[in-house]
């Protein structure tokens, strides 16, 4: 099956980020998932996602742990979105293809997301 378009699904504790990442992300013909809690976003994670942009904070049963799994069972390039205040030591070393500092520019993203896609498309061929 062909898809018609890449989807990108945000994870993330903000729901101002997130509605701002749908509308680009959207307007950009990209199919998006959104999901403001780790469990939401497993039930929505499967293999036709491209993408992830994860934009939370290292609290609870965290997102570190879902993209760890994301990373394991699926392959998918990962995006995290942080504070400077909010990396850890195991961020830099980790499953994270890119982390963008906040406040970052929607291009910078854009630029990530695009690199990260044929880097996938590169080694599936």
């Amino acid at each position: 099956m062909i898809k018609n378009k890449n989807l990108v699904l945000v994870v993330g504790d903000d729901n101002i980020t997130m509605d701002v990442l749908k509308k680009f992300f959207t307007r950009n013909n990209y199919e998006v998932r959104c999901s403001d809690h780790i469990m939401d976003a497993i039930v929505k994670l499967d293999e036709s996602v491209d993408v992830i942009i994860a934009d939370y904070k290292n609290t609870g049963l965290n997102g570190f742990d879902f993209c760890q799994m994301a990373k394991m069972k699926y392959r998918i390039p990962i995006i995290k979105i942080a504070g400077t205040h909010e990396i850890e030591k195991g961020d830099l070393k980790s499953h994270f293809d890119h982390i963008l500092l906040k406040p970052f520019r929607l291009e910078l993203l854009w630029n990530s997301v695009g690199s990260l896609l044929r880097r996938a498309r590169y080694y599936l061929n």
